[in-house]
């Protein structure tokens, strides 16, 4: 479905889902200011959005990549994982009209609807020691978990690992990983996590690149961040702006 169907049709869908969910969120507070948050079903304290609001919605359309106006759905659902027989505490976000959603973002400014450029198109898992480059335009960036034989290993073989974005001279560390070492064998991230960079482009429009990755830590864990060049203060790159964790179990 093209940006434009989506955005024509969100209007009307979320003036009927606000009025007949009204009884259900009243009473029900969501989080304010900048949230991301991703389609699916999630354990029911997870969730920070509720049916009838309208987000942003980052969404492959006509051969690239656009931020498209999506009215968010809330259901209640059975959680497999923790819902005795007859209870429904997990909750199934969709957006109306249907279809493939990358992200959804709310309260974030200088975001607005329209085509956005796009460095990366597919999930790339951040492998330690080897780099993602991304061209943006004129500007060639670098993102890599980097693990230097300066980083001190403890006595059980873990050491703190940066992961890194640079442009030319500069470079930034958005955050460490804890990374298991051992003599003569292979580093991964601790607790078999899968660090992946899901989006890169430029969201906010500033000509600079901006970043939506998972930077999990656990297995079990998923935690969405998302990363923008027009919030990052003097001398850096980006700024993390608002995150989205969800867990297995």
């Amino acid at each position: 479905m093209s940006q434009h169907a989506l955005m024509r049709k969100t209007g009307t869908i979320c003036v009927w889902i606000l009025t007949v969910s009204l009884a259900v969120a009243q009473g029900e507070a969501t989080p304010q200011g900048p949230r991301i948050m991703r389609t699916g079903t999630f354990h029911g304290n997870e969730v920070v959005a509720r049916s009838g609001e309208q987000w942003l919605a980052l969404v492959a359309a006509d051969g690239g990549w656009t931020l498209a106006e999506a009215c968010v759905q809330v259901d209640p659902v059975r959680d497999a994982l923790q819902d005795a027989d007859g209870a429904a505490t997990g909750k199934r976000v969709s957006v109306a009209p249907d279809g493939p959603v990358l992200v959804l973002i709310r309260g974030v400014g200088g975001l607005r609807p329209g085509p956005v450029a796009t460095a990366a198109v597919r999930p790339v898992p951040l492998a330690i020691g080897r780099s993602v480059t991304l061209q943006l335009g004129d500007r060639r960036y670098r993102l890599a978990v980097t693990c230097g034989t300066a980083a001190p290993v403890s006595a059980d073989n873990f050491r703190e690992c940066p992961l890194e974005l640079a442009e030319g001279a500069r470079s930034q560390r958005l955050l460490n990983f804890s990374v298991y070492h051992p003599p003569g064998g292979r580093p991964v991230v601790a607790s078999d996590a899968q660090p992946t960079l899901l989006w890169a482009g430029d969201l906010d429009r500033d000509g600079a690149l901006d970043l939506l990755l998972d930077i999990t830590n656990h297995y079990n864990m998923s935690h969405a961040a998302l990363f923008l060049s027009s919030a990052a203060p003097n001398g850096d790159l980006v700024a993390k702006v608002a995150e989205f964790v969800t867990y297995g179990d």
